[in-house]
């Protein structure tokens, strides 16, 4: 019979230390029960013995505590949970003497085994918020189930969530093609080798990696014991994971332990921990080249991370990512999850590397899904569980280890990989009480000092909320369903925070703006007719005793209209201190202070109102000291009968004060909440848009895919009439068909941020087939093949050409469309053709006259300078310089080459 450990190991310790106190059995049994409780593995014999002994002991002793013999079925539980049945079966009998029946036994049995058989039916019921073995556990300790002991059921249960995982990860949105998809059909559907996540504080990255290490894992397992056993009706698991299987070995990296500046060293001790100390380093890495390894790096494991290195990913963390991806030969992949806030980092990193990834963000989950991921983060984000007892090592690496390494230092590594450590939830959870209470206090306190408008819609702030509740319980009552739960915890979360931050932050503001809408919709209103009905400025004495007065200087105290009046002016209770603003000016000045925020823009933090001055809206200069003050000179009265000049003049006002204030007409992203009409009156938005008219240039930034959709709507409906669209990035498949039925819009394809050459451009082939019956592109820069060639001949606003071409065919073609390009007048061709290629197969290229012409060849020898230049002869245009990049000539040939093509200036560059 195999041995079985101890059965009193998931005890807590102090348990026995109360025992011991009490003298409930002999100090010296602390000594024998607990002191190497973690390890002890005893024989069947006296395994039994032992077992014995404990269950009498701990039985007595529950027994005096509670005064409730239904405590032996909590020990009963406990005893089956770690231990073996039918080992611990032998025993069992003991318990019958304790006024325990057998039937109660079998009881116990047959639902203790049902929940083990059926994790599915488990979690499931978990998920749709009914407790399902609680009340069993809750009988244990009195017939009461308490919070804490909820909480502590909560955190020590082994349910899975990657059951669960096609309903959690339902939301990623690609960053490319726009569209929303579970996370399996996306990665199903991946041939990148580089692949990343991102997503803000709490949205399931850590979770999400978390679940990939532990279903490769597990299938792993599964996988070997189905093997040995030759039993090939066990499937190991349903799921579409069939990507994931293809990897041979699963590596899980936080980013806290890649601090080194060198990452093979790191690497090395994370696979093989202190068993290849005697092999080298070019060994140990043609080792880890023979495996296709899937690293999964979670860059917001840490959750203490300072707010300057931004969720783990500092510069040495980038110089390990580099040498990763770049040092693995090819066979290797990335799964990276990052903050969206470091995107740009991390694209220059891997564009360096000439590694173009795939990118999806990590969307809002609904109320379900929050609380599955929610109690799995529970379960894992606090836990650190270490990726070396990886049993796929033991069952990939070690063959591999043996034929190249000697026998030695593989049998070592048989021995040191083959002790497989189980780890104790419980346990970890008890050693981490500390830093799960810290953890609680720091996210608060960054949660305060970002303003971050969290209303958790993501799991993280609820799960480390739900941990404060659990250590004070005191402050909800009891509950018997999950729904009920989270249900407590939310209200009790959004009291705590609203507690701890700023009273005058961006947070409190957004969350009072919306509790007070009918208040602050009443004040506009009363601010109006003040404004209108007191044109010389009677009567607000009497006013501002009202109660609508005390409710207007509440509103303003409170920051939430820093745009109605002067509050420093307002409290002096003199008359001449109240001066309103046009109540226009009011709706956009409201509207300016929320897209500031949400731009991370300056905030305006106070608005000084001076004397009337009637029909005109002049402004100061903006004044800079430690905020940005802006000093508006408005008028109390005088209001001007005609509406539409009202509008239009205040208009001119609000685009001559965003102009101050740093923000350019053609960023038009940043007045994409300003022109929204829930925020502004229709006639001033189409005021502001006409005179936005007169100077317009969209931007495609690398920036969200909600916000080009948002253009593209506007520009759909006709609120922004954009004179050019400037495409720096990829833009989504909406932007491109709105584009594509509209010929009096101007498109200016340019490369990308960290633009090194057309060479490393993109490739444009599929917007200017998609633009082809608008033919409105103006200027290009990118990869051409056949199909993007040909297309040319229809944009006849062309003046700007900078393209690769890589085959003889789409040159053929790109010549034959140039020809009717009457309005070019630069041309950059780079070919990159083989060198191989026949001279008499390049055709003429026939430009418009007066047409600057760049040609750049590439790859150029010795051997080869005469096929360079028959071939820029073959062109026969007027170039004005030849360029040749990554070419190696000695000086006598290159000297021949511009005596060959001159008066043509010849250039090298690597």
């Amino acid at each position: 019979m195999a041995p079985i450990s101890y059965a009193l190991a998931t005890v807590e310790l102090s348990f026995y230390q109360a025992c011991v106190d009490q003298a409930y059995f002999p100090s010296d049994a602390r000594f024998d029960f607990v002191k190497d409780y973690r390890t002890l593995i005893y024989t069947t014999e006296q395994g039994i013995k032992k077992l014995s002994v404990g269950l009498e002991r701990e039985t007595m002793a529950l027994k005096l505590l509670c005064g409730n013999i239904s405590t032996a079925k909590r020990c009963y539980m406990k005893v089956l949970k770690m231990s073996l049945l039918q080992d611990v079966m032998r025993v069992v009998n003991y318990l019958v003497g304790t006024n325990v029946r057998p039937r109660d036994l079998s009881q116990w049995e047959q639902e203790l085994q049902q929940l083990r058989r059926d994790k599915k039916a488990r979690f499931e019921a978990l998920a749709e918020s009914e407790v399902v073995s609680y009340e069993i556990m809750s009988r244990a300790v009195g017939g009461v189930s308490t919070v804490r002991d909820a909480g502590r059921w909560l955190m020590t249960r082994t349910t899975d969530v990657s059951l669960r995982v096609d309903k959690i990860y339902s939301h990623l949105r690609d960053l490319h093609t726009g569209q929303v998809m579970s996370v399996e059909k996306w990665l199903g559907e991946l041939l990148s080798r580089v692949v990343i996540i991102y997503g803000p504080l709490g949205s399931g990255k850590s979770s999400l990696c978390q679940y990939f290490y532990e279903w490769h894992r597990n299938s792993t397992i599964n996988t070997t014991t189905s093997n040995n056993n030759n039993n090939t009706s066990n499937n190991i698991n349903n799921n579409n994971n069939t990507w994931l299987r293809g990897f041979q070995l699963v590596v899980l990296l936080k980013a806290e332990s890649v601090q080194s500046r060198s990452f093979v060293p790191h690497l090395m001790n994370k696979i093989f921990k202190r068993s290849l100390f005697d092999v080298g380093h070019d060994e140990v890495l043609s080792i880890i080249h023979q495996v296709k390894i899937l690293f999964l790096v979670d860059t917001s494991s840490s959750s203490s991370s300072s707010s300057s290195s931004l969720s783990g990913v500092t510069p040495a963390f980038l110089d390990a990512l580099r040498e990763l991806v770049g040092g693995s030969g090819g066979c290797h992949h990335v799964l990276l999850t990052a903050p969206l806030e470091r995107r740009h980092d991390v694209q220059q990193v891997l564009r360096s590397m000439k590694v173009k990834p795939r990118e999806a963000k990590m969307q809002p989950l609904d109320k379900s899904q929050l609380q599955d991921l929610c109690l799995h983060y529970i379960k894992c984000r606090n836990f650190a569980i270490n990726s070396t007892s990886n049993p796929t090592v033991n069952s990939i690496l070690i063959p591999i280890v043996n034929s190249v390494v000697n026998s030695p230092v593989g049998h070592f590594l048989d021995s040191e990989l083959s002790g497989r450590q189980s780890y104790n939830t419980q346990e970890m959870f008890a050693n981490s009480t500390t830093t799960t209470t810290t953890t609680v206090k720091l996210f608060l306190r960054k949660l305060s000092s970002e303003e971050r408008e969290e209303e958790l819609l993501y799991p993280l702030p609820l799960a480390y909320l739900l941990l404060l509740w659990l250590e004070d319980p005191g402050n909800i009552s009891k509950v018997s369903t999950i729904s009920h739960l989270f249900e407590k915890v939310i209200t009790f979360c959004q009291a705590k925070v609203a507690a701890k931050i700023k009273k005058h932050s961006t947070l409190s503001k957004y969350k009072t703006m919306k509790t007070a809408k009918e208040k602050i919709q009443s004040v506009c209103e009363m601010a109006m007719r003040l404004v209108v009905n007191n044109r010389e400025n009677k009567g607000l004495h009497k006013w501002q005793e009202s109660e609508t007065g005390n409710m207007f200087c509440d509103v303003c105290s409170d920051g939430l209209f820093p745009l109605l009046v002067c509050r420093e002016n307002f409290n002096c209770r003199k008359s001449h201190g109240h001066r309103f603003l046009n109540p226009v000016l009011v709706d956009v000045l409201q509207a300016w202070s929320i897209a500031q925020k949400v731009e991370n823009r300056t905030i305006f933090k106070y608005f000084h109102v001076g004397r009337d001055l009637a029909r005109h809206l002049p402004m100061s200069l903006l004044q800079k000291t430690d905020y940005k003050y802006i000093n508006i000179i408005h008028y109390t009265c005088g209001f001007l009968a005609n509406k539409q000049c009202l509008h239009q003049s205040a208009a001119t006002h609000v685009v001559n004060l965003v102009k101050k204030s740093g923000i350019r007409s053609q960023d038009f992203l940043a007045w994409k909440k300003l022109l929204r009409e829930g925020l502004w009156s229709p006639p001033l938005v189409r005021a502001v848009a006409e005179v936005l008219d007169t100077n317009h240039t969209w931007k495609i930034p690398n920036r969200s895919y909600e916000d080009c959709q948002t253009v593209s709507h506007l520009v759909s409906q006709g609120t922004y009439h954009p004179q050019e669209v400037v495409m720096s990035t990829r833009p989504p498949e909406e932007v491109i068909s709105m584009l594509s039925t509209r010929s009096g819009i101007n498109v200016r394809i340019l490369p990308a941020e960290g633009f090194q050459g057309v060479r490393e451009a993109e490739q444009q082939d599929d917007i200017l087939c998609a633009l082809q019956e608008a033919g409105n592109v103006v200027e290009l820069w990118g990869k051409l093949e056949q199909s993007g060639a040909a297309v040319l001949s229809s944009m006849t606003r062309l003046h700007t050409i900078n393209v690769c071409l890589s085959s003889l065919v789409a040159l053929k073609a790109f010549c034959t469309s140039i020809r009717t390009c009457s309005a070019l007048h630069s041309l950059y061709l780079c070919l990159d053709l083989p060198l191989t290629t026949p001279v008499y197969s390049v055709p003429r290229l026939v430009c418009p006259n007066k047409v600057q012409v760049c040609l750049e060849l590439t790859g150029i020898l010795d051997d080869s300078w005469k096929w360079a230049a028959e071939v820029s002869k073959q062109l026969g245009c007027r170039y004005t310089e030849l360029i040749l990049t990554r070419s190696q000539l000695s000086p006598p040939k290159l000297h021949q080459l511009k005596m060959e093509l001159h008066p043509i200036q010849v250039h090298t560059s690597r």
